[in-house]
């Protein structure tokens, strides 16, 4: 148990240091975007997503329509 937990507990700061970057990056891209921040935001939290799930391939083919 005790070695699971010495596993389990430096990856889920890890994942939370990772997603709190992510947040400050989309933070950052919605206040340098025009029109409604809210919109700027949402898209950048998916789009980052896309990127984490289906790697960067599929964020190239959506940018390309």
């Amino acid at each position: 148990m005790k070695k699971l937990l010495t596993i389990l507990i430096p990856s889920i700061m890890f994942l939370n240091a990772c997603d709190s970057a992510i947040q400050k990056k989309c933070r950052d891209y919605a206040k340098q975007a025009s029109g409604h921040k809210g919109d700027a935001y949402d898209y950048c939290i998916e789009r980052e997503e896309n990127i984490k799930n289906f790697g960067k391939p599929l964020d190239d083919f959506i940018k390309q329509n």
